[in-house]
């Protein structure tokens, strides 16, 4: 069973953790900047951007816990970030998302919710992973334009 439950944003041990996803995964530009001194300090600009206008979801379940920062945009409900203790099996990885994407979808009255995808460092490979394991989420391509939406009535 997953544990989700929303948390506080001031949590040094999240910040850690948040920090270490993005030096591994690099989900953004400035993630692999040379400077290691600038790079902390935009990945640190980045997440208190993200506790200043996010809540938070965290998802538990033994040895594996995943965050996920949703914001509100023109009343809806979007998905700005996720990240995590990955497990091996990545079906139960994908799971997870989906379970923290319907919690907030009920806790918040929304019949779905979105998220525009702007990574660049193996962008491809991160859209292989989501048609591969994501069979709820609506995909959409579109030049530079990415969005993947999941409704509500998908979740059966």
């Amino acid at each position: 069973m997953t544990e989700i439950k929303q948390v506080e944003h001031n949590n040094k041990e999240l910040f850690d953790m948040f920090y270490n996803f993005c030096i591994k995964s690099k989900p953004y530009d400035f993630c692999s900047l040379k400077s290691p001194s600038l790079r902390s300090m935009k990945i640190k600009e980045y997440f208190d951007f993200l506790s200043k206008e996010c809540f938070i979801i965290k998802s538990s379940k033994p040895k594996i816990d995943r965050y996920t920062f949703f914001s509100w945009e023109n009343s809806e409900i979007a998905l700005q970030f996720s990240f995590g203790h990955f497990s091996k099996d990545q079906k139960l990885s994908m799971r997870m998302v989906h379970e923290t994407i319907f919690f907030a979808m009920n806790k918040f009255d929304k019949s779905s919710i979105s998220a525009t995808i702007t990574r660049k460092h193996k962008l491809n490979k991160f859209l292989n992973w989501l048609k591969r394991y994501d069979h709820i989420g609506e995909l959409n391509i579109k030049e530079n334009n990415i969005q993947i939406t999941w409704k509500h009535e998908r979740f059966n």
